[in-house]
């Protein structure tokens, strides 16, 4: 019986900051040192300023802002588009590959069903099958308790948690 507590540090401890680092992103990235970086053509730095002098120049294609998504009104996607092969960008650099797509949407329930105060029990091989969540919020909001009692409170909580999971699983394997 395999039963771990993935999930519950990087949900709990990424879940603020995730958003806060996403938030900051651009809306579209800059090309550096002109066409040279954008197409992969090797040339020195004052090869580059020579071309963009005599040339037109060369401007990051300005992109409509993305709308917000209805979950986070504050929060709208990156729109990369109009930057084919910018930096090493193309419309497929996030598709998920084969075989990896009950874990990359594990990962993407993670972070947008459960909140920071929440954390998943999950089978540690088959991390798609959830057995059980459990709620922090009681333990965050208790003022009695300092840092170090709250994670003990909830070490205690994942511990009884699991011991109810391995009880139900251990009485549905002797059916």
């Amino acid at each position: 019986m395999r039963i771990k507590r993935w999930g519950l540090a990087a949900a709990f401890a990424a879940g603020a900051g995730y958003y806060s680092f996403a938030r900051e992103l651009p809306a579209h990235s800059d090309v550096v040192g002109g066409r040279a970086v954008a197409t992969g053509e090797e040339t020195t730095a004052t090869e580059a300023a020579t071309d963009a002098a005599e040339s037109e120049e060369v401007m990051p294609v300005e992109s409509e802002t993305p709308t917000s998504t209805p979950l986070n009104p504050k929060w709208a996607a990156p729109d990369f588009t109009g930057q084919e092969k910018a930096l090493g960008w193309t419309p497929s650099a996030f598709d998920v590959p084969k075989g990896m797509e009950e874990r990359v949407q594990f990962w993407k329930d993670i972070y947008s069903k459960y909140t920071s105060e929440q954390g998943v029990i999950h089978d540690s091989k088959y991390v798609h099958l959830v057995y059980d969540t459990v709620d922090f919020s009681d333990i965050s909001a208790s003022k009695d308790l300092g840092p170090r009692a709250q994670q003990k409170a909830r070490k205690k909580r994942v511990d009884d948690k699991k011991k109810e999971i391995v009880a139900r699983l251990s009485r549905l394997a002797k059916l």
